[in-house]
């Protein structure tokens, strides 16, 4: 089936969390505590989506690292909250997002960054990373009142793109999401950044890459 509108996640997939790193080492004394944080998050957004929570992700972020602090009797000043969720907004994208974004755009292909970051925070995150013109829509799942990968924010992009589910492709770094979006009868793409696990209970992806322009390139292909 021709997919010719591409939904990409943004955080950890489009944009590189990495310069956080420092932030965690120096009040935690290690990196691995970034990965922490992020999967709290990813896991309270989650638990928000299912038992319907109004909340922000920029909230849940917060929370987030408010818990692991607690969890590892850590004081941590305000302002090094701040420092790391102003971070949080300006990441800058992957060396091969721009280039796998370009040849999708130079090929008619409609490309889409749908995102459980809030309104504000996806707008200034593509702003800052410079590919605000590299994606034809903006979507962040705050104005569905849920998040990823609640089936009800797939079906309510897919209705905000006037397109039937069906027609459309989701990519991302995260299993979870991949899963969530073929569940409802998308297409997946999973890119493996960082050599990242694909839970084997979950539907296997379309298409499998861990480099954006290779990807791009398979996604050209199925739709020959």
């Amino acid at each position: 089936m021709k997919r010719e509108t591409i939904l990409f996640d943004i955080n950890e997939t489009t944009l590189d969390l990495s310069p956080l790193r420092s932030d965690f080492i120096s009040i935690f004394g290690h990196k691995s505590f970034l990965q922490l944080w992020f999967s709290k998050l990813l896991h309270l957004s989650t638990v928000s989506a299912i038992t319907k929570i109004n909340t922000t992700f920029s909230e849940l972020a917060k929370t987030a690292l408010e818990d692991i602090t607690h969890k590892n009797n850590i004081e941590i000043k305000s302002n090094a909250t701040d420092s790391i969720l102003s971070k949080f907004a300006n990441l800058e994208p992957y060396d091969d997002m721009l280039p796998g974004l370009e040849l999708l755009k130079n090929n008619n292909i409609r490309t889409v960054a749908f995102s459980n970051s809030s309104n504000q925070l996806i707008e200034s995150q593509i702003k800052y990373s410079g590919l605000l013109g590299y994606f034809d829509e903006v979507i962040s799942v705050e104005e569905f009142g849920s998040f990823k990968p609640d089936e009800k924010v797939y079906f309510s992009a897919a209705k905000r793109l006037k397109k039937d589910v069906n027609s459309l492709m989701m990519v991302a770094a995260h299993d979870w999401d991949v899963h969530g979006a073929m569940s409802v009868g998308m297409g997946g793409a999973f890119l493996n950044r960082n050599s990242l696990y694909y839970n084997p209970n979950f539907i296997k992806p379309d298409i499998e890459s861990d480099n954006m322009i290779s990807l791009s390139k398979a996604i050209l292909e199925r739709n020959e």
